[in-house]
C-alpha cells in the first residue's frame, strides 16, 4: 500500500527533486508526474532521485516521412498549387517591383473655393 503525503509534503519533496535533478544537469519530471509516481508505490527516494524518462514525454513529431511529402507534394499538383521556393519568389519581386503610390497633394482653402465655383 503507497504512502499518503499531505499536500505539503509532496511540494518539499518535489522541490528536493528538482534540485536534485538540475544540480545533476537532469530534466525534472512534471509536480503530477512525481506525485503519480509515489502513488503508485515508488519509494520517495527513489522519486526524487530518479530524473525524467524520456520516453514516456510526449513529443510532437518534427519530421515529416518522405511519404508524406509525397502525398503532399500529388495533392498540391492535382490541385494546381504553385509551390515557390525562396529564391523563385525573390526573383519574382525583383522582376516585379512594387508600384509606389504617389499622395496627392492636398488643396488649400482658396484652391477648394476655386474648384467649388468651377463645377457650378
Amino acid at each position: 500500500m503507497p504512502r499518503q503525503y499531505p499536500y505539503w509534503d509532496l511540494k518539499f519533496y518535489y522541490w528536493i527533486h528538482v534540485n536534485k535533478q538540475k544540480s545533476l544537469w537532469n530534466i525534472p519530471c512534471s509536480y503530477t508526474t512525481f506525485v503519480r509516481r509515489l502513488r503508485k508505490g515508488m519509494n520517495l527516494h527513489d522519486a526524487i532521485y530518479r530524473p525524467r524518462v524520456e520516453s514516456q514525454v510526449r513529443k510532437k513529431k518534427t519530421t515529416t516521412s518522405v511519404e508524406a511529402n509525397i502525398r503532399r507534394r500529388e495533392k498540391l499538383n492535382d490541385e494546381n498549387v504553385m509551390i515557390l521556393d525562396f529564391d523563385e519568389i525573390e526573383k519574382l519581386e525583383n522582376l516585379n517591383p512594387p508600384k509606389i503610390k504617389i499622395p496627392k497633394p492636398k488643396k488649400n482653402l482658396l484652391q477648394r473655393f476655386i474648384w467649388w465655383i468651377k463645377k457650378k
